[in-house]
């Protein structure tokens, strides 16, 4: 028996001999280059596409089962404009034998260099890749066919094989996708990819670089992905962690003409993905400090169907925009400085229907609380409605629509602001509160234009303003009617002095006012300002789009507790109001007193006044006052 078991095992052992040395004659005397005709010509029998193989065809047997093939190029579909399907540099593939025996796939290495690839649709639909596998198709149809009738073959087993790959290496490769029936053209370019020990429900690392361009738009969006990759496929279960992903975004159509952003987080979500669709459900996005949930689906990946519906804990948008309180943990965002045109053509292919919650919002530095908006697009109509917020201890409510289907777009605005607290929220905003209170606002806007500049130059609408119990903090009204007084009872003596300024601000109960917007121009004629102390009424206009203001305040003192009532300044019984002026640069405007029409209010109109001027008024009031002066005797013609 011993002696039967050597013998059967000696016979083995020199099969499997006889075979390793056959495989090795193999692979050492028989050059694969000599096939490259009868490769080809398998290729045109199966596909109908020629292959060309212009480089060498490599392959080595033990310890792995190696193939290199060099310089290949298939043909494209007669009946379509790209000069070839896909060609490629350098393909090669290397498999451990030992594994096998195991039912153990070990591929120690996949690499492919200068892949090109021409996907193109005509305006038919027909597409160049369809008549690559007709004839596979009208076999495997007729192969159903026998099944059906009996007439299959019996299946053979095959237990399940585990798949490993030590090294994957894709450099520079390029997918040119082009439909002329949607009028769709798209370049994917420098594409790497470097992974290693990848595996099936195991985590992997993997790295991908690349520029995707819309070459109709000449946007172009370059990204860099590093992350760990855990995947079962029986459950449709991806887990990315530690993503980082840094993203540039350039074109003629972006706003500010480029947009970088870095962001870093964790995904994890169960996806569904056909040709036609991508589905992720159960999704988990951690993104820096913030927490996602949800799902989206892209139901619809040629015309860009998106649904979702997601749910935020806390987002600081400004890490992502370059604005507010910028950016931690490296995630960052910047914008170049210059304008853009608003994107049409990109918005025109939008199809979205989705809607967020969020229980925290950082946005140029304001903090918003329960946020909800709904956000549909269809076909370049874009809709923001409802979209709610609670800010700085009031609320925020308000429909925005952007419709990109005409020429020139036209945006729609109809907001309201409740009881919001100015004063934190314009400190958080610009650092320092300008005017604090408890601000209510409505506003109903419209504007046309391809970009920003032409939108404000647009503008037109209504806005209503009231603010209760606050303060300015750019002009004390007081001072300057404190200063009229000054100015009038030292024209009287022939001796001036300027009082020092005060703090700059002026309190009140009640601040409000309505305008009216006409292309940019914002007018108002029934500013109301009053305190115990004082009362303002004003009328003017911004230049918006210049950042122009032009504007009269026409102030007095009151008797306390009698706000609607206008009292007399101290002394001068016959001078009730007192003019002020602020023009120029809004963000700095000059305010000063119009010292004629004071003099006009005080009937100081007489011969001797100019002697009075004395030489410490600086040039610029002596100067108005002289021409205040001669314009008021030329009224009174004298």
């Amino acid at each position: 028996m011993k002696l039967l078991l050597r013998i059967i095992g000696y016979t083995v052992g020199l099969v499997v001999l006889l075979v390793i040395a056959g495989l090795t004659a193999l692979f050492i005397f028989v050059d694969p280059n000599d096939y490259k005709d009868e490769i080809s010509t398998q290729v045109k029998t199966h596909t109908g596409r020629d292959l060309t193989l212009s480089g060498d065809i490599g392959w080595s047997f033990f310890p792995r089962l190696g193939f290199e093939v060099n310089a290949a190029e298939l043909s494209n579909d007669p009946d379509f404009a790209a000069p070839y399907f896909a060609k490629f540099d350098t393909a090669e593939i290397s498999i451990a034998v030992g594994p096998l025996l195991q039912k153990n796939i070990v591929i120690d290495r996949l690499g492919l260099k200068g892949l090109s690839v021409n996907l193109e649709t005509n305006a038919a639909g027909n597409t160049n890749w369809e008549t690559l596998t007709a004839k596979e198709k009208k076999t495997a149809e007729e192969e159903t066919a026998k099944a059906e009738n009996g007439q299959a073959k019996e299946k053979k087993e095959s237990g399940d094989l585990n798949l490993n790959i030590h090294t994957v290496d894709i450099q520079n490769a390029e997918i040119v996708w082009k439909n002329a029936q949607a009028n769709q053209h798209y370049e994917l370019d420098n594409f790497n990819l470097q992974s290693r020990d990848l595996q099936f429900e195991k985590p992997f690392p993997i790295q991908v670089d690349f520029d995707l361009t819309d070459l109709n738009t000449q946007t172009q969006v370059s990204m860099d992905i590093d992350t760990q990759v855990s995947v079962l496929m029986d459950e449709e279960h991806y887990v990315l962690d530690g993503l980082k992903l840094d993203t540039v975004i350039t074109g003629p159509d972006i706003p500010n003409g480029k947009v970088t952003s870095s962001i870093r987080g964790d995904v994890d979500a169960n996806l569904g993905i056909t040709p036609q669709q991508v589905l992720a459900d159960n999704l988990t996005l951690t993104l820096d400090d913030a927490t996602m949930t949800g799902f989206v689906h892209i139901t619809d990946l040629e015309n860009k169907g998106i649904h979702f519906d997601l749910a935020v804990d806390s987002l600081n948008l400004d890490r992502y925009t370059g604005a507010g309180g910028g950016a931690k943990d490296g995630s960052t965002a910047t914008a170049s400085s210059g304008g853009g045109d608003i994107p049409v053509e990109m918005i025109r292919k939008m199809n979205i229907d989705g809607q967020f919650k969020m229980q925290q919002l950082q946005v140029a530095n304001a903090k918003l609380q329960n946020i909800f908006l709904k956000l549909t697009a269809d076909k370049g109509l874009v809709n923001l409605a409802p979209v709610t917020a609670s800010l700085y201890e009031g609320d925020f409510k308000g429909d925005i629509a952007l419709d990109a289907r005409p020429a020139v777009p036209t945006l729609k605005v109809n907001s309201e602001l409740t009881n919001v607290n100015l004063e934190p929220l314009l400190i958080d905003m610009t650092d320092k509160a300008l005017m604090t209170g408890h601000l209510n606002a409505h506003a109903n806007l419209t504007a046309q234009g391809k970009n920003n500049d032409a939108m404000l130059q647009t503008l037109d609408g209504n806005l209503d303003v009231a603010i209760q119990d606050g303060e300015i903090n750019i002009i004390n009204i007081g001072h300057y009617l404190t200063l009229a007084e000054t100015i009038i009872n030292s024209a009287q003596r022939g001796a001036l002095t300027l009082p020092e300024p005060s703090e700059q601000t002026t309190d009140f109960a009640k601040f409000s006012a309505t305008a009216t917007i006409d292309n940019g121009l914002l007018s108002n004629d029934d500013l109301i300002l009053y305190s115990s102390r004082l009362r303002a009424e004003g009328k003017g206009t911004i230049d918006i789009p210049k950042s122009l203001i032009d504007y009269k305040i026409d102030a007095a003192f009151v008797r306390t507790g009698l706000e609607e009532e206008i009292e007399p300044l101290h002394v001068l019984s016959d001078v009730t109001v007192v003019p002020i002026t602020a023009k120029g640069d809004l963000a700095d405007p000059k305010i000063s007193i119009n010292v004629p029409e004071l003099l006009l209010n005080a009937g100081m109109v007489n011969e001797q006044l100019e002697k009075y001027i004395p030489d410490v008024v600086p040039e610029e009031a002596k100067e108005a006052i002289e021409k205040g002066v001669k314009g008021i005797k030329g009224i009174f013609g004298k």
